[in-house]
C-alpha cells in the first residue's frame, strides 16, 4: 500500500532493480502464440432500454488471472476490462460510479504534474460528441474513496454510430488506472450496423490493453510506468497484449465466413499494429467515424486511443493464422526504437465454409458523416500546437506549448459555430494527440502542389517528431471547458494536456483580442437597395470599413450610419472605404440610402439570410445580429474589430489605417 505521495514517485521511478529485470530478453513468444487454447471472450454487455442506459461501475481492487498469474488490480466491477456499453443516438447514460478504493495517504504537493491521488477516478466517455460540463464528461470532476458520482450523458440524436470507449481522467492518476485494466468498450449503434453485408457479420469487439503488472501481480510499484523509458520497458517484459482482459486468445472462424472486429487501443504508451497472417484487414470506421468506403489494409495501426471497425473474410484454406503486433519503424512507435514483433491471437479457421460477401464501398458511401471543412471556413482560424519534454528531470516533465497543465488557468476559448485549423508539431519525440468533445479532420497535403490529397476524421492522432500534423476541427452544439493532450497517458499526468473552452459568444473570447487578427474573411456577395450584387473581392487592393447595423428602423443604427458617413467625408480619400451590412431587404435598403443624404460615402447591403453576420460572429446565441466594426486591410485582412450589443457612434474609437 502507497503512503506517502514521496513513496510513490520514487517507487515509480527508474531503481536499478528495474533496469536489471528490464535487461532480460523477452521470451520466443512464437511457440506460446500458436499453442495457445484460452477461447475469445467478450466482457458483458449492458444494452440501453427505452432511451435510457443504467449502469453502476464500482472502482475496486480484485483478483483475476492473466496467463496463469494472479493479478491484484484497480478494476471496473471487479474485472480486467470493464463492461461494454451499448447505447443509441438521442439515448442517455445515466452511470452511477462508486469509487469503493481505500483512501491513500499523501503529502501535500501544488505541483499537479506529478503522480497523485492515486485512488481518485473520475469518467471520460472517449470520442463521444457530448457536454463537457456537469454531471456529463466532465474531467475536471474528482471522485475520491468512499464517494460516488452519478453520471447523466445525453448523446444528441445525430450522433455517429460507432466503437467508442470510456477509461478514468482524473489528472495525476489516469495512465496507473488505465494500465491497471479501468476501462471498457461504449457503443453507439446504428449507421454501419444496419448494413446488411456487415450485419450478417458475427461482430467481435477487441479492446486491447497493455497491462504491466510485476511479479507481484500488481502495478503500484512499476517504476518504469512515469520514467520516460516506459516502452522500452514494457517491450523487455515479456508481457502479452491482452484482448478483453485474455492474452492470446483463440478466434474461430469458418472458410469464407465475414466477421466485423471493433478495434479498440485502451492502452497507455505502447503502439499496435495489427497484421493477421494471410488475410487482409477491410476498414470500414476509424475511431468510431466510418469511412465511407471499403479499405483493404494488410494492417492497421493504432496508437492509444485509436479505433478501427475492419471486416475480416476468412481464408477459403483452413488451419492455423496468427494475429499480430507488426513492427513499427522507430518514426512511427511510441518508442526511441522500432517496435519488436510482438503477438495478439490464434485465430482458426475450421469447418464448413460458410462463404458471405463483403460489402461494397458503394454500399458505405452515404454513411460518411461530415463535410470536408473547407479553406473558408479556417481562413484566420489558425493554431499551433508544440508538444515538449525534459526527460532528465526526475519525474519528467512534458509541455505544451512549454507550458504544463494547469487546470485553473485560463483556457483557449473558441467561438461555436466556427472553425480553426491547428498544426501539431513535436520537435523531438512522437506523441499521439486527442481532442475532448469534437472530432477532427486530419489533412494532408502534397509536398509539391501544396493541394488536400488526404482527409481523414478522427479524435486521436499520432503526432510524429519532426513530422507536424494539420487538423481541422468544427466548434459544434457543446459550449463549455474541457481538454486536448498526449494520449500518451503518462505524458498527460505528468503536464502534457491544456484547457479548452467552447463559448457561445464572441463577448465571452479570451480578452484583449475578440478574435484572432490578422485573420481572412471568407467570400461573400451581396445586393444594395437596387438588387446589384457586390463581391468581397471587388473590394480588394484598399482598407475597408465594415459595419454591421440591425436595420433602418434602429434609431441607434441611424445615428452609426450618419457617425460613419461624416466619418468617410471628413478624412476624404484617407478614409477606408465604408460598406454597411444589416439583414433588411433590398427595398428597405433604399429607403434607408435615401433617408441617408449625402450617403454616396457609405454603401449600404442586404444580408437578409444573416449568413455574412455568421461569418463575422456577429449572430449572438445562433441568429440574433448584433453590431460590429471591422477594419480590413489592402490584403483583404481583419486587422481590428469590435463586437457589441450597442451601436458605435463615436468615430474617434476606429484606429486609423495606412
Amino acid at each position: 500500500m502507497l503512503l506517502l505521495r514521496t513513496t510513490v514517485v520514487s517507487m515509480l521511478l527508474l531503481s536499478s532493480a528495474a533496469t536489471a529485470e528490464a535487461k532480460k530478453p523477452p521470451p520466443q513468444q512464437e511457440d506460446l502464440a500458436q499453442a495457445a487454447s484460452e477461447s475469445f471472450t467478450e466482457p458483458d454487455a449492458i444494452h440501453s432500454a427505452d432511451g435510457v442506459l443504467r449502469a453502476t461501475l464500482a472502482v475496486q481492487y480484485a483478483d483475476n488471472v492473466i496467463r496463469g498469474t494472479h493479478v491484484h488490480l484497480r478494476s471496473y466491477n471487479g474485472h480486467v476490462a470493464g463492461p461494454t456499453l451499448r447505447a443509441k443516438p438521442g439515448d442517455v447514460l445515466k452511470l452511477r460510479l462508486e469509487n469503493q478504493l481505500p483512501p491513500i495517504a499523501e503529502e501535500p504537493d501544488h505541483n499537479v504534474n506529478v503522480p497523485h491521488g492515486l485512488n481518485s477516478t473520475n469518467l471520460h466517455t472517449h470520442g463521444l460528441h457530448v457536454s463537457p460540463e456537469g454531471n456529463s464528461d466532465n474531467v475536471y470532476l474528482d471522485i475520491k474513496p468512499g464517494q460516488a458520482q452519478e453520471y447523466e450523458i445525453k448523446i444528441p440524436e445525430n450522433h455517429v454510430p460507432g466503437t467508442f470507449w470510456y477509461h478514468p481522467h482524473k489528472h495525476g492518476s489516469v495512465a496507473l488506472q488505465v494500465a491497471s485494466g479501468m476501462a471498457g468498450a461504449l457503443i453507439i449503434e446504428g449507421g454501419l450496423d444496419d448494413v446488411p453485408a456487415i450485419k450478417h457479420a458475427q461482430e467481435r469487439t477487441f479492446l486491447f490493453q497493455q497491462i504491466p503488472f510485476d511479479d507481484e501481480g500488481q502495478v503500484e510499484k512499476l517504476s518504469s510506468l512515469y520514467d520516460g523509458h516506459a516502452v522500452t520497458h514494457w517491450h523487455q517484459s515479456g508481457r502479452f497484449t491482452t484482448i478483453n482482459g485474455v492474452a492470446l486468445p483463440v478466434i474461430t472462424l469458418r472458410p469464407g465466413e465475414v466477421q466485423r472486429w471493433r478495434l479498440i487501443h485502451g492502452g497507455i504508451h505502447e503502439s499496435i499494429l495489427v497484421r493477421l497472417d494471410g488475410h487482409k484487414l477491410h476498414e470500414i470506421a476509424a475511431d468510431g467515424i466510418p469511412l465511407g468506403k471499403l479499405v483493404p489494409q494488410d494492417e492497421i495501426e493504432l496508437q492509444p486511443g485509436n479505433r478501427a471497425d475492419v471486416l475480416v473474410k476468412a481464408s477459403a484454406t483452413p488451419g492455423v493464422y496468427l494475429l499480430r503486433d507488426g513492427a513499427l519503424p522507430a518514426e512511427r512507435a511510441l518508442s526511441a526504437t522500432a517496435d519488436p514483433e510482438k503477438f495478439l491471437a490464434k485465430v482458426v479457421v475450421t469447418g464448413p465454409p460458410k462463404e458471405m460477401a463483403l460489402p461494397t464501398s458503394t454500399d458505405l458511401a452515404a454513411l460518411a458523416p461530415f463535410k470536408p471543412i473547407t479553406d473558408d471556413e479556417v481562413q484566420g482560424h489558425r493554431t499551433t500546437v508544440v508538444f515538449g519534454e525534459d526527460e532528465k528531470h526526475q519525474p519528467p516533465r512534458y509541455f505544451i506549448n512549454d507550458r504544463q497543465f494547469d487546470p485553473d488557468a485560463t483556457a483557449r476559448r473558441v467561438l461555436l459555430g466556427t472553425a480553426e485549423e491547428w498544426t501539431l508539431s513535436a520537435p523531438d519525440d512522437n506523441h499521439p494527440f486527442h481532442l475532448h468533445a469534437n472530432p477532427f479532420e486530419v489533412i494532408r497535403h502534397d509536398p509539391q502542389s501544396g493541394k488536400i490529397v488526404e482527409r481523414t476524421w478522427r479524435d486521436t492522432v499520432l503526432v510524429a517528431a519532426k513530422s507536424p500534423v494539420t487538423i481541422r476541427v468544427r466548434y459544434q452544439d457543446f459550449a463549455g471547458k474541457t481538454v486536448f493532450h498526449c494520449h500518451n497517458l503518462a505524458h498527460e499526468d505528468l503536464g502534457m494536456m491544456q484547457n479548452i473552452e467552447m463559448v457561445r459568444t464572441v463577448a465571452e473570447l479570451t480578452q484583449p483580442q475578440l478574435l484572432p487578427k490578422p485573420w481572412r474573411p471568407a467570400a461573400w456577395k451581396l445586393p444594395d437597395g437596387a438588387g446589384q450584387l457586390h463581391r468581397s473581392d471587388d473590394f480588394n487592393g484598399r482598407p475597408t470599413l465594415l459595419a454591421f447595423y440591425l436595420g433602418g428602423s434602429c434609431p441607434r443604427c441611424l445615428q452609426q450610419l450618419k457617425m460613419l458617413r461624416d466619418y468617410a467625408a471628413a478624412a476624404g480619400s484617407a478614409a477606408p472605404r465604408v460598406i454597411a451590412i444589416s439583414p433588411d431587404s433590398p427595398a428597405a435598403i433604399a429607403r434607408t440610402e435615401s433617408w441617408l443624404h449625402g450617403g454616396e460615402k457609405v454603401l449600404l447591403l442586404s444580408d437578409e439570410t444573416t449568413e455574412v453576420f455568421r461569418q463575422f460572429h456577429c449572430l449572438d446565441g445562433g441568429d440574433i445580429p448584433r453590431h460590429g466594426l471591422f477594419l480590413i486591410n489592402a490584403d483583404g485582412e481583419v486587422i481590428w474589430s469590435r463586437i457589441s450589443d450597442t451601436a458605435v457612434t463615436d468615430p474617434a474609437i476606429i484606429p486609423s489605417i495606412r
